[in-house]
């Protein structure tokens, strides 16, 4: 649990690829998409922004 704590705190602030990663998936977020639609667009701005991560060197 100390390692997982420790990923989790070393990817607490999103670098740069991180965060225009999200905001690909966040620009199509619509003010009418039901709340099962915003959960499932946080899931991907997750899984973007982790995979952004993944790829930096």
């Amino acid at each position: 649990m100390r390692d997982v704590r420790a990923v989790f705190h070393a990817i607490q602030e999103p670098t740069d690829a991180m965060a225009l990663a999200g905001a690909e998936v966040i620009r199509n977020v619509g003010t009418l998409e039901l709340a099962d639609g915003h959960k499932g667009d946080a899931a991907s701005t997750w899984r973007f922004m982790i995979a952004a991560a993944m790829d930096e060197r």
